[in-house]
């Protein structure tokens, strides 16, 4: 046997072994979703011929991650209505061989809950973790719903596991809204003496809830509501529905300068232990306020032990001398809140917003109830509100954004 001959069959023989290592299948059961996992099935024994393959080959099986145990592959929320919370539980493993602790570093949409019990893993131990579904008004009807969250190792983000559960909307009652939602873009303070309208349409598709009664609130005076009235005979044949209702969302004065995202409540006999929430979107412009950026910039995910501070917000009063700013009120409620003049300008305000950092000053103001919440879900719809003497701005509102905490 020729030299160039010995050569070619110990490369073809360690082609082969790495193979065997890096590309094993996945059974549904045991997804590792480590890099180059394997299970202890996949493992191939070094051989003689490749000695080098063999430190390499243990430091796989050391990488194997998380393992979803139960349920395997996709778990099922069933069928919800708006506003019903289902759950899915998943049994995880911690297949590595030193302990861990999980933290959720990805949900699928804000209406997703993730808890975990325990949330510190030996090798070997197992965890519950519960995902949770609560379908929002504002998603889609008759459509299947795929929430997804991601659970990592905090001490290797690369041991991950994508938990998936399955569900479907079907609502007892379904909202018709102009173009998917109750957005009235950018208005002029001109658009609110005219009064600028939106309208909703509320309806029932089930015979059993024929005759239900409706009535809508909003959250700002500067959206006012006409009384529910009954849609028509032709509206209900072209929705299929068999009773229903119309409502005109109409914008006049009294609504935030700037970006603004406020609530029209729906109570009805169909749901009398909870409220429809529909969001109403907009952006007031004005030349009497300047506020930048529009809004607090928060990450979507802040780490707990860490807490998070906020690039400064700045707002300028202008027209008037001698304006003042005064917050009166902000959520959620263990935001810490500072407003600061800014030297060398007038009428102009530096705020600055932090998130305190470890669980004890984050759970300081609010109740247990509210902390499961944030901890779940995170936190939604967050604004500060200020008041002011300037005519034209009595109220100013920045809107703070989702964001959701991890461990």
């Amino acid at each position: 046997m020729t030299r160039s001959t010995k050569w070619l069959r110990l490369a073809a023989v360690m082609a082969s072994s790495l193979v065997a290592v890096g590309c094993g299948t996945r059974s549904a059961s045991s997804q590792a979703i480590g890099p180059k996992s394997t299970s202890s099935k996949q493992v191939v024994k070094p051989t003689a011929t490749v000695p080098k393959l063999s430190s390499t080959r243990s430091s796989v099986v050391q990488s194997v991650g998380l393992i979803q145990v139960a349920p395997p592959g996709t778990g099922s929320f069933g069928v919800a209505d708006y506003g019903e919370e289902k759950t899915c539980t998943f049994r995880v493993r911690n297949g590595t061989r030193q302990a861990v602790t999980l933290v959720v570093t990805e949900k699928s949409c804000e209406c997703a809950g993730v808890q975990m019990t325990p949330d510190r893993l030996g090798p070997s131990d197992e965890a519950d973790v519960v995902v949770s579904w609560i379908p929002k008004i504002d998603q889609e009807v008759d459509r299947d719903v795929r929430v997804r969250a991601t659970v990592a190792a905090k001490e290797n983000r690369r041991w991950r596991l994508v938990l998936e559960a399955r569900g479907r909307i079907d609502p007892a009652l379904r909202l018709n809204l102009p173009r998917g939602e109750l957005d009235f873009g950018r208005l002029s303070l001109a658009d609110l003496k005219r009064g600028k309208s939106l309208a909703i349409e509320v309806y029932t598709q089930k015979d059993r809830h024929r005759g239900f009664t409706i009535e809508a609130s909003s959250s700002s005076r500067g959206l006012q509501l006409s009384p529910p009235k009954r849609l028509d005979r032709d509206r209900l044949e072209a929705l299929m529905a068999v009773d229903g209702y119309r409502i005109t969302i109409t914008c006049r004065d009294g609504l935030p300068l700037g970006r603004f995202r406020e609530t029209v409540r729906l109570r009805s006999s169909v749901y009398p232990d909870r409220d429809l929430n529909v969001t109403v979107f907009g952006w007031l412009e004005s030349g009497a306020v300047s506020v930048r950026p529009e809004v607090v910039n928060l990450p979507e995910r802040i780490p707990i032990d860490k807490g998070y501070r906020c690039p400064a917000v700045e707002v300028t009063l202008r027209g008037e001398p001698d304006r003042t700013l005064k917050l009166v009120r902000y959520r959620p409620r263990f935001l810490q809140v500072q407003v600061a003049p800014v030297q060398g300008k007038k009428n102009t305000w530096r705020i600055t917003v932090a998130i305190p950092a470890g669980e004890e000053a984050l759970r300081r103001h609010v109740s247990a109830k509210e902390w499961e919440q944030y901890l779940s879900y995170g936190f939604t719809d967050g604004e500060l509100v200020f008041e002011t003497n300037h005519s034209l701005v009595p109220v100013l509102r920045i809107p703070v954004p989702s964001a959701q905490f991890e461990r």
